[in-house]
């Protein structure tokens, strides 16, 4: 038997373990405010598909929570069907509670701990079968009020207008679930007469404001909103100290979580010009209508493989050393590739890259790898490194792979977002249309001053020689158009499939070219040329919810900002070489940009090297010579007053007019400064 002692002992150690369990139970971390019920509300309820015939494999539905507790979340459905799920941190995707089991019995349940004001995503798919689900929540909490209800309080704080105890002024950055005039109510205690403006982030602009005189509290401010804008609020303390709050009645009870890394598809068409968007009306539904579409739109060099890399890499090709088409030039190790599978992304590559290299061996940084060199029919195709020669046509392939992408990444990891670069050859000559376009018709060519330009004698001497057919010319419009029918088809089937896997709304889709290329205008074919039909490119992006839809941006913008505006969206901050050029979507207004080409015997066309400075009011062009390394000594200038003359029909360096010659000496200083830039320091 025991003696005394020692069952003291263990009752003294069972008390302890009693009142040790019992703080557990009642810490603030997991316990229900008093005042507070349990309450199911609903999160979300679709259909998911395992075979994605009707619907969806999965689906990603967001979250919030106001209590830090344990909440259970409970997945119902109906349909013969195995549904699972996870709950993931919104910021990162880590899994913290998840139901995987076998079964097609519902409901399926699972308890996870949620930390206040956290955003969290549900992660819900279908492993067989189909099923029409509904998943809830239980946690302590009220149903959230609806549209139009209580307000949210989007700042509490101190103010004083001498600055001794507390900050004079605050600003309060927040968005708006609702487009709609809502009101804003600044309240507070103490003698003081505090005051609001309503402005809009990207541009500081006023848009609402109560800057009455008076201690009387509170004052409010009605402001037209539009959803998902980012706005801010600037409070301050005309005089006296007080303490505030700032409140807003959009009807939410949270600020919206924040968004997840988007998915990134890039689709670089090759020697497409601008005009040839509107021949497109697929992809018009898709982009332009659902994105802001970019006219001034230019690469820096109108070369396949320097204006690709420079597209890859976000640096001029006199910093990424990619000067011609078979040099072996950039470096795929500092490249948006690379940046984006280091931050976690699924990286994807279908078609054409760079010519220099080798057919039979994969790039770098790519998880899933399509390449080809060129053509449309009957070509060797390396699929993920196996060579072969399929049937069919390479547009239509390379979207195959791509929508074959989209499964495997699925496959693989539904939380991790994807990068895809889309490269079909159209339509690059000899071009050849896809048998249903064979006999399409085309619409008329639209003729412009540059197309009956007769008198070419102010331009350079390899221009002037050069001639083109004009029937020869319509020949080739013909063809290169029929071959971008297939392009709309294929864009349309692509968009369908990011809308059927549920990755529509968080994938930001960047459309352009290469180059341009010319139709006629200066009697002259192709490309290579710093007029605009050979660097004026198509140029839309779309991304719901970021970037406006069905919207016109007349800023200047080219194919070194492609980098730079992805790293921004997706909040990559590592990449290991300095970008030449800006975030489009952070509003950067380029007032100068630079097009560089260097002499390359790949072309045979016998063009200099020559670099050239554009703004919206000039063009001015200094031809060197047909040494790649010579870009010092002007052999050619040509100036075109773009305000005047938008044709570039008649150069005054050669008009005959010595008086309206432009200052050479700070034009070729100017020029000269961007042909050496890099980093920031590039306009």
């Amino acid at each position: 038997m025991m003696d005394g002692s020692r069952v003291r002992r263990g009752l003294a150690v069972v008390t302890l373990i009693a009142a040790f369990l019992l703080a557990l139970a009642v810490s603030p971390a997991t316990a229900p405010r008093a005042d507070a019920a349990v309450v199911e509300r609903t999160l979300g309820s679709a259909v998911v598909d395992s075979s994605r015939s009707q619907a969806p494999k999965w689906r990603r539905l967001d979250f919030t929570t106001s209590q830090t507790a344990t909440a259970t979340f409970r997945l119902a459905w109906s349909g013969n069907a195995d549904l699972r799920f996870e709950i993931r941190l919104g910021a990162t995707g880590a899994i913290i509670a998840s139901n995987t089991t076998t079964g097609t019995s519902s409901p399926k349940t699972v308890d996870a701990s949620l930390t206040a004001g956290t955003a969290y995503y549900a992660a819900i798919w279908a492993y067989s079968g189909v099923g029409t689900y509904t998943l809830t929540i239980a946690e302590n909490i009220p149903d959230p009020p609806p549209p139009g209800g209580s307000d949210r309080t989007l700042s509490t704080g101190s103010l004083d207008s001498t600055r001794a105890s507390a900050a004079k002024w605050v600003r309060v950055d927040f968005t708006t679930p609702r487009t709609a005039t809502t009101a804003l109510r600044l309240s507070w205690t103490g003698n003081a007469d505090l005051r609001i403006e309503i402005r809009l982030a990207a541009t500081g602009a006023i848009i609402a404001r109560n800057i009455t005189a008076g201690t009387t509290s509170p004052k409010t401010v009605d402001a037209p909103l539009t959803a998902g804008t980012a706005y801010y609020a600037a409070v301050w303390s005309y005089r006296g100290v007080a303490a505030y709050t700032l409140t807003i009645a959009d009807g939410t009870v949270d600020p919206p979580p924040p968004g997840t890394r988007p998915n990134v598809v890039v689709i670089d068409l090759d020697d497409m010009n601008a005009v040839s968007l509107a021949y497109l009306p697929k992809i018009n539904d898709w982009l332009v209508d659902g994105g802001t579409t970019f006219p001034n739109a230019y690469v820096s060099t109108p070369s396949c493989c320097p204006s690709r890399s420079t597209l890859m890499s976000g640096r001029y090709v006199h910093n990424n050393g990619q000067i011609n088409q078979n040099n072996v030039g950039m470096d795929n190790d500092l490249t948006l590739q690379r940046y984006l599978r280091d931050a976690g992304y699924f990286t994807g590559h279908s078609g054409k890259y760079l010519h220099w290299w080798p057919l039979g061996s994969i790039a770098p940084h790519w998880d899933r790898w399509t390449y080809f060199k060129g053509g449309y029919e009957n070509i060797w195709i390396n699929f993920d490194g196996e060579g072969r020669q399929p049937p069919g046509y390479s547009t239509t392939i390379v979207f195959d792979q791509a929508i074959d992408y989209l499964a495997d990444f699925d496959r693989r990891d539904d939380s991790r977002p994807f990068y895809m670069q889309l490269a079909p050859v159209a339509p690059h000559s000899p071009s050849i249309a896809e048998a249903k376009y064979a006999s399409a018709a085309v619409p008329p060519a639209a003729v412009t001053p540059a197309h009956t330009e007769t008198d070419r004698s102010d331009k350079p001497p390899f221009v002037i020689n050069r001639t083109v057919n004009p029937s020869e010319i319509a020949s080739t419009r013909t063809a290169m158009i029929r071959t971008l029918y297939s392009v709309d088809d294929q864009v349309d089937r692509f968009m369908r499939a990011l809308q059927a896997s549920g990755e529509l709304d968080n994938t930001l889709v960047i459309f352009t070219s290469d180059n341009g290329y010319m139709w006629g205008e200066h009697g002259l074919g192709s490309k290579f040329l710093p007029y605009d039909p050979a660097v004026n490119v198509p140029f839309v992006i779309r991304w719901p919810g970021k970037v406006a839809a069905g919207v016109i941006d007349e800023r200047a913008v080219t194919h070194v900002d492609i980098v730079p505006t992805v790293l921004a969206a997706t909040g990559v901050t590592q990449n290991l070489a300095p970008v030449d050029g800006h975030d489009i979507l952070g509003g950067h207004a380029r007032e100068a940009g630079l097009t560089e080409y260097y002499y390359d015997t790949a072309n045979g066309n016998g063009i200099p090297t020559w670099a050239a400075v554009r703004t919206a009011d000039y063009l001015y062009v200094e031809y060197y010579g047909t040494s790649p390394s010579t870009t010092s000594t002007p052999t050619y200038r040509e100036y075109y007053d773009m305000v005047t003359d938008p044709f570039q029909l008649v150069n005054l360096y050669r008009d005959g007019n010595g008086s309206n010659d432009p200052d050479t000496e700070s034009l070729s200083a100017q020029l000269d400064a961007l042909k050496s830039c890099s980093g920031n320091v590039c306009p």
